[in-house]
């Protein structure tokens, strides 16, 4: 298939699936996909949920080949193609599901657990104004919080692309209305699910009455973009968190099996080792004694801007997200970090919890391998703002709702 019918036929399996998103029906079911796939940008998250809706975790062909990822792809198995626009490419990545391991060291993707529950809870209560001690409601306060702080920029892309919507006709305030209350709703229900807990116990479709309004390619992809990055953002804190908390545990515990069992010397000052009896000679002065684990160092994971306000290639409804280095942009740079050994041991939150992860960005192999009932959401009630005289526009740049 040439390569321009090929990308044309992506781009209508995009445009048709973000078209369904205005169902609240598949746009939940596109949210845990979203927020499996948290590091990818929106229009990638949607051609892999067209093809893959279950994808838990995907990265290129080389990356699984990684020694540190400890897996590769299996024979036969079929990429899932994403839209490079800027290189006029179909790209292909791979699911989890179709790798195996390469040894016995597992790969191992970051879940809240007892243990760290409450230092993610702290977490969101410095960085998004959570108050609450219970991490589900501290994730439902800190979706208020990202919607009031960062929606605004995003509502006001939306008023210059409401033509031929639903919200065409509305004036600003009812726009901001309708727009926050889905968007804070979409970032909960996303947050939540990545969090191990079943979403469906805290909404109901009802939830989101108002996307049916968002029934155009321009508008949908609005709402899109700003619940991927504002979500996206969240959850690399989330996932910086848990990470740490899992070092600071490793280190922990490699300082209490020193203090209990200390390296014996004999008189003369010489260590001697305890498996087999061989002496060792003793330290210089001036070097370290203690046992200290030893591990690699580790990249930050790079840090996502602010979200930007959209291009205007929305108003024809072309899906390209620029190339600036993160969801406007290529395919977010990744480390060793984004990538863990160890037996991944299930999630206590929920039966149907997942254990999901973007692990990187993709380059262009061959397609087949050859060889809501919580008390605290937002509720709306679409009335003109008592201050708007005449309906006029309110939304300002950098303006806290």
């Amino acid at each position: 298939m040439p390569i321009q019918t090929k990308i044309s036929h992506y781009n209508e399996l995009l445009a048709g699936t973000v078209n369904t998103f205005s169902k609240a029906e598949k746009w939940q079911a596109f949210l845990e996909t979203s927020a499996r796939l948290y590091k990818y940008k929106f229009s990638d998250q949607a051609m892999i949920h067209a093809q893959r809706p279950n994808a838990t975790a995907c990265a290129d062909f080389n990356l699984w080949g990684n020694p540190h990822t400890n897996r590769h792809v299996r024979r036969g198995s079929k990429g899932i193609a994403l839209i490079d626009h800027d290189s006029l490419r179909v790209k292909y990545v791979f699911d989890y599901a179709d790798t195996e391991p390469k040894t016995n060291k597992h790969f191992k993707l970051w879940q809240i657990n007892e243990d760290n529950e409450n230092t993610v809870v702290n977490m969101l209560k410095a960085k998004y104004g959570a108050e609450s001690d219970s991490l589900d409601s501290a994730i439902f306060q800190a979706a208020k919080h990202i919607t009031n702080e960062q929606g605004g920029d995003w509502a006001n892309e939306l008023v210059d692309y409401t033509e031929g919507s639903f919200l065409e006709d509305m004036d600003s305030y009812n726009v901001w209305a309708i727009f926050s209350h889905t968007l804070e709703n979409s970032i909960a229900y996303g947050l939540l699910a990545r969090c191990g807990y079943d979403p469906a116990d805290y909404f109901t479709t009802e939830d989101f009455e108002h996307l049916w309004n968002f029934n155009t390619p321009q508008t949908m992809t609005i709402l899109g973009r700003s619940v991927s990055e504002l979500s996206e953002h969240t959850l690399r804190d989330i996932e910086r968190t848990v990470k740490s908390f899992e070092k600071s545990q490793e280190r922990k515990q490699t300082n209490e099996r020193v203090i209990e069992n200390p390296p014996q010397r004999n008189e003369n000052g010489v260590q001697i080792e305890q498996n087999n009896g061989a002496v060792l000679p003793a330290p210089a002065n001036d070097e370290i004694t203690d046992v200290r684990e030893v591990r690699t160092n580790e990249s930050e994971l790079p840090q996502t801007a602010q979200a930007e306000p959209l291009r205007n290639d929305v108003n024809n409804g072309d899906f390209r997200e620029s190339s600036d280095g993160n969801k406007h942009g290529g395919e977010q740079a990744i480390t060793i970090d984004d990538v863990a050994g160890g037996e991944s041991s299930g999630n206590n939150r929920s039966p149907q919890s997942r254990e999901p992860d973007r692990m990187g960005g993709v380059d262009e192999q061959p397609q087949t391998v050859s060889g809501g009932n919580y008390n605290q959401r937002a509720d709306i009630h679409l009335t003109p703002d008592p201050a708007d005289n005449g309906g006029g526009v309110f939304l300002k740049k950098n303006q806290n709702f």
